[in-house]
This record gives structure tokens, C-alpha cells and sequence, in this order.
């Protein structure tokens, strides 16, 4: 039997959200070798049988174009080799892998295409002006993902600062984006290196973090608002997140009744997937009382931001984003009347939260519990803008 070229999703490769990546597989004597896709689907969307994506997935058109392109690839690159008199199945792998299929910008591309429609619809985005910047680097240089490294991806950092003008701290985000790419490409077993490890990052620069005083929480909360009105519900929104550590306003517009539960909220978060648990305080009960209607299922929204929760992640970013505008609108509308002329929007109740938490006392590890940080270096580098409200305080205990 000749050497033949599939796609097939490798079962033994499920992650943790339940997807299963799909490879291309080569066959020749029952020796199989695979090549990754960078494209990975739940198994009810898999067609095994005619080896495509069901147009019940929402990318179908999309991830079967990304398929057919790859395997077409690899039929050219077999047909050729025939030609030769050079086929086998390894000196197939490697002609795949040498040519476009693992350059670095197509392999971007691909991962790209993975993120799209998820959850990390933020993280997609940031990924397409990446490979923006990434194109105009190289010009046209072809670079093979496995040729990347520390030298690389220092010399691109530089690019991002000095010819497209990025701040390093937007810069040091591109290359936690980068980071991310060969991440994936680790776990997908696409390379075997990690070039970041000696990457020496250009230092963060301090920008201070806006944040309100409880004086000024206050003040919002004492403003003469029409029950009901637009700016009315805003603020409940804002102090609800700021009593509850800081809820960030894509997950505030997920709460369902079911994430109230003996007194306690607990909620999953859209940006890391880290678990919440809070309990409930007077103000907070005070404020869901408001919304809180007999006929109310556990499935029913909390809030009235959004009319639904959309199935599709692309879709419910878009909704909040959409929502997220208006609120920091009526928002703006608020502190003018409650004569506060910094600026701020729905996010500054997080910043708020933890300056409040950090002036009185609150430890660190319970500051990061609370703000739902991953470690404690993370709440470290969180807090520094806020450290010099702490020193005048401490400072004024001494003299």
C-alpha cells in the first residue's frame, strides 16, 4: 500500500477545555507519523468520516479552508518526492516541515485561527497585530519557527520600541502574546526548545493605576440618581464589583442566581478561569435586593446588562464590549456630579478595591485571593503604583 495523507484528530492530545487537535497523519508499511494543524475542535464537530469539520461548528468554512490548504500541501510535497524517486514517509515529514508549512508567520496564523471564536477572543485580537508587527519585521526573510530565538526575539523587541514606537510596557505585552505562540507550539510538540528562556525583557514602566478614595466611593454613592435610570443601574454596577474585590464587567455580565449560594458568590473568571468566592457583605445584599425577582430561575442574568448569554464566546466579548461603552459613559456622567474630575471608567473599581484594601492593612495573600491573582508576584507588581499612599501613611505614624 502507498504512503497515504489524512486528518484525524489525535484523541491521546484532549485538553482541558475538552477540544481534541487535529493532525495530519501519514501512513506508508502501517507507520504513522503526524504533523499538527494548529486547528483544534470539540469531537461532536469532527466528521471522521470525510475527514472535515461539521458546518455545525461556527468556523466550519473557516477551519476546512485552514485543512484543506495544509493537506493539499502535503499531497504536493508527496507527489514531488514520487517524482524524484525519493518518497518515504520520513523524508515526506521532513519536506513538509522544511518548507511554508512550519514558517514562523504561517504557524502564527494558525494559532491565530485556533484562538478564533473562543473565549480568549482579547488574546485573538492581540495575536493578529502581532503577526502584523511579526510580517513587517521579517519583510521578505523567511524565518522557520524552529529557528527563533533569544538573539530573535530580542532584536524584534527592539523593532517594537524604536521603529513602530511601542512603550515598553505595550511592547512587554506583545511578547507575553509571542510567549504565548511557543507555548502552544511546546505543548502541541510542533518544537522542542523554548527561545524565551533567555530573553532578557525590557523593564516595565510605572504607570500609575487610577483608582478612587473611599471618600470618593462615597460621594458616588451618595449622588441623587433616578431609581431605575441608566446611570442609576451603573452605579450599583460599580460598587457591587468594588464591595466584591473588584469584579471585572465581563464577568459582572455573567452572573447568573445560581452563582449565589448560601450567602456566597462564586463565579468562574472569563479572563483567567480562576475561581471567585466572596461572601456577601451588607452593601452587596443591599444591592442585589434590588434586582431580586420572585419569578427568577438560578439561570436568569443578575444584572440587566445583557438580554442574554450568547453561546458563541466571539459574539458575548462583542456584547460586553458594546455594554462596557455605555456603562463607562453614564459612569462619566456620575462623577461629574459627584464632583470628582478624574476620569474613570468601570475598571477603576478593581484599582479601587485594592488601593483600599492595601491602605487598610489587608495582607498581600489576602489581596490576592481576593483581586483572584495566580501568585503573589502578580499582586506585588499589581499594588506598586499604590505604594506611596502606604508610605505616607506609614511615614506619618513616625513623626
Amino acid at each position: 500500500m502507498g504512503l497515504t495523507i489524512n486528518l484525524t484528530q489525535w484523541k491521546r492530545k484532549k485538553r482541558n477545555d475538552g477540544t481534541i487537535p487535529i493532525y495530519i497523519r501519514l501512513t506508508e508499511n502501517r507507520k504513522s507519523r503526524y504533523l499538527s494543524t494548529g486547528v483544534s475542535i470539540l469531537p461532536k464537530y469532527w466528521n471522521s468520516t470525510k475527514q472535515k469539520v461539521r458546518g455545525t461548528h461556527p468556523r466550519s468554512n473557516v477551519l476546512n479552508y485552514r485543512l484543506r490548504e495544509l493537506r493539499y500541501n502535503a499531497e504536493d510535497k508527496r507527489n514531488e518526492l514520487q517524482r524524484k524517486g525519493k518518497l518515504d514517509i520520513n523524508t515526506l515529514k521532513a519536506e513538509i516541515k522544511e518548507n511554508d508549512y512550519n514558517s514562523l508567520i504561517k504557524v502564527a496564523r494558525r494559532y491565530h485561527d485556533s484562538l478564533e471564536g473562543t473565549e480568549r477572543h482579547h488574546e485573538w485580537k492581540k495575536v493578529g497585530v502581532l503577526i502584523n508587527n511579526l510580517e513587517a519585521f521579517l519583510g521578505d526573510t523567511r524565518m522557520d519557527v524552529n529557528q527563533v530565538d533569544a538573539a530573535f526575539i530580542e532584536d524584534f523587541q527592539q523593532y517594537l520600541l524604536e521603529e513602530v514606537g511601542n512603550n515598553p510596557n505595550t511592547t512587554r505585552r506583545k511578547l507575553t502574546s509571542f510567549k504565548g505562540l511557543f507555548n502552544h507550539l511546546l505543548k502541541a510538540g510542533t518544537i522542542n526548545h523554548d527561545p524565551f528562556l533567555q530573553v532578557e525583557k525590557v523593564e516595565r514602566n510605572e504607570v500609575e493605576k487610577t483608582r478612587l478614595s473611599i471618600k470618593q466611593i462615597k460621594a458616588i454613592k451618595d449622588v441623587d440618581l433616578e431609581p431605575g435610570s441608566n446611570q442609576w443601574h451603573t452605579r450599583n454596577y460599580f460598587l457591587f464589583s468594588f464591595y466584591n474585590a473588584g469584579i471585572r464587567f465581563g464577568d459582572l455580565c455573567c452572573l447568573q442566581w445560581k452563582n449565589l449560594k448560601d450567602g456566597r458568590l462564586k463565579y468562574k473568571m472569563m479572563k483567567t478561569g480562576g475561581l471567585k468566592n466572596i461572601k456577601q457583605q451588607e452593601p452587596m445584599l443591599e444591592i442585589l435586593e434590588y434586582y431580586r425577582r420572585d419569578d427568577a430561575t438560578d439561570k436568569d442574568l443578575i444584572f440587566p446588562i445583557l438580554d442574554k448569554l450568547y453561546a458563541d464566546p466571539a459574539e458575548l466579548r462583542r456584547k460586553i464590549g458594546s455594554k462596557n461603552v455605555l456603562v463607562n459613559k453614564w459612569l462619566g456622567k456620575i462623577r461629574k456630579k459627584a464632583e470628582i474630575e478624574t476620569k474613570i471608567s468601570f475598571h477603576v473599581s478593581r484599582h479601587s478595591f485594592a488601593h483600599h484594601a492595601l491602605t487598610k492593612g489587608m495582607s498581600l495573600y489576602s489581596i490576592s485571593k481576593a483581586l483572584g491573582h495566580k501568585d503573589l508576584e502578580t499582586t506585588q507588581e499589581y499594588l506598586e503604583t499604590f505604594d506611596e499612599d502606604k508610605l505616607d501613611s506609614d511615614m506619618s505614624t513616625l513623626f
